[in-house]
């Protein structure tokens, strides 16, 4: 029988070893955590939000990693690493890192933590990962022999492990600091329980070490950008009026300012994801609340490739809508339409499609049906509008265009990850004001009828 089930949650393929001389111990895994350390943020200090993404496993192929003891007299047989690097699921080294993050005093995004998805969300600043670069596991296995039947048991699981962590700032968008720490971790119980059980104390271990380390703690206490503008206290419900100066709807065909459109819509950045966003003032964008994922500040790049940081003004997870403040840009925002479209009309989608480098896709369709429904996974039932143009992961959050360039609603899901082609629904822009109470001024009479104009590419 092969050994080492899931060492470190499923890094070696292994056989079943028992984890004790009685049937009241079998499958009873006994970690034994390392004795806590003190706080290493201090009561009034700042630190960014910290959360955890990623676990690998990065020890070369035929590494030793381990060995087995057959008990009595027999030697020990050493186990060696089969596999390329591979991930693991992070989950339960998540739970281990968040609390001991919490205990170290630093606020913690911690998913997991609530059966709401809508709540004890903060936005991670800090995204950590972690590799496993080195381990050396002992897996203490005891044969017994009752009558002619062999039964193979163990006493548990003890050794170190050395992991690489790695620190993402989600608002620079790259690695802002590195370190390796050992840890060392034991449990009692089966042997395909109480290896990952001994790993995830010497991670335990090894997260206790970093969140210490001076050079961790300076990049966690670092002061984020500041933003000219303070978030508004958020209202579900409805927030207080927003006014926006009015702009007088488009006369000239998407296809012959298409250019114009492009300079109005930007790649966001929130956590670990990206989606779109447009302008609606020279400094107010839209995008849905799914984007911007809980994040406070969210990184803006506009399609002349310049950067800006964004303030999550107001958001609403029941209409997935959000609005976000930077400074002021040199564009004049779009047109918006808010009266529903025709059915069979033709509509433009401008967004960045799967990746950043995709940034300012035009793709093309048709109104399929404006309809009411609550889409799969959804708690809320809206109106939306349907239509077969193509948008992908990334095209979240970014406008809608009719055929003469004003903005009619949100690009906010598809069905086409289950099979299905030309399903896409978007937020009726006058919807999306609504919600947030966004409120446009009067129109003045003498600009009521000049087309749009909009000023030079940010």
């Amino acid at each position: 029988m092969e050994i080492f089930r899931n060492l470190a949650v499923g890094a070696v393929a292994a056989a079943l070893i028992s984890g004790g001389a009685s049937a009241a111990d079998r499958g009873r895994k006994t970690p034994e955590p390392p004795p806590p350390l003190p706080p290493a943020i201090q009561q009034g200090q700042s630190s960014r939000i910290l959360g955890f993404e990623r676990i690998v496993m990065q020890i070369p192929v035929g590494a030793e990693i381990g060995a087995v003891t057959c008990g009595g007299l027999s030697p020990k047989r050493p186990v060696y690493m089969t596999r390329t690097m591979m991930d693991f699921d992070p989950s339960t080294y998540r739970d281990v890192f968040v609390r001991e993050a919490a205990a170290a005093g630093y606020p913690v995004d911690n998913p997991a933590a609530s059966l709401f998805k809508e709540t004890n969300r903060n936005g991670a600043q800090l995204v950590v990962g972690a590799a496993i670069v080195r381990q050396y596991l002992d897996v203490c296995e005891v044969h017994v022999r009752p009558g002619e039947v062999n039964l193979f048991f163990t006493n548990g699981s003890k050794g170190n492990a050395a992991f690489e962590f790695q620190v993402f700032d989600v608002l620079d968008r790259k690695v802002v600091w590195k370190g390796t720490f050992e840890g060392n971790g034991s449990a009692k119980g089966f042997a395909d329980q109480s290896v990952p059980a001994a790993m995830h104390v010497a991670f335990q271990s090894a997260a206790q070490k970093m969140l210490r380390d001076p050079g961790f703690v300076a990049a966690a206490t670092a002061a984020l950008p500041t933003v000219a503008t303070t978030a508004e206290p958020q209202d579900e419900l409805k927030p207080p009026p927003h006014r926006i100066p009015h702009r007088p709807l488009s006369t000239v065909a998407f296809s012959q300012d298409v250019a114009s459109a492009r300079n109005q819509v930007v790649t966001i950045f929130a956590g670990t994801g990206m989606g779109t966003g447009f302008y609606i003032t020279p400094e107010l964008l839209l995008t849905n609340d799914h984007v911007v994922d809980n994040s406070k500040l969210v990184k803006i790049k506009t399609i002349g490739g310049k950067e800006y940081v964004g303030e999550v003004l107001r958001s609403n997870k029941r209409r997935d809508v959000a609005l976000v403040r930077t400074e002021p840009l040199p564009i004049s925002g779009v047109p918006m339409r808010l009266e529903d479209p025709a059915i069979g009309s033709q509509v433009y989608v401008i967004g960045s499609p799967a990746d950043q480098a995709l940034q300012g896709t035009v793709t093309s369709g048709i109104v399929s049906s404006i309809r009411v429904f609550k889409p799969s996974g959804s708690y809320f039932t809206g109106k939306f509008i349907q239509s077969d143009v193509a948008i992908n992961h990334g095209n979240s959050g970014g406008p809608m265009f009719d055929e003469r360039g004003n903005v009619i609603g949100i690009s906010d899901l598809g069905l086409g990850d289950s099979g299905n082609q030309g399903l896409n629904f978007f937020i009726p822009i006058a919807e999306a004001l609504d919600i947030l109470n966004i409120q446009i001024d009067a129109p003045i009479a003498a600009a009521a009828a000049n087309p749009k104009k909009v000023s030079t590419k940010p």
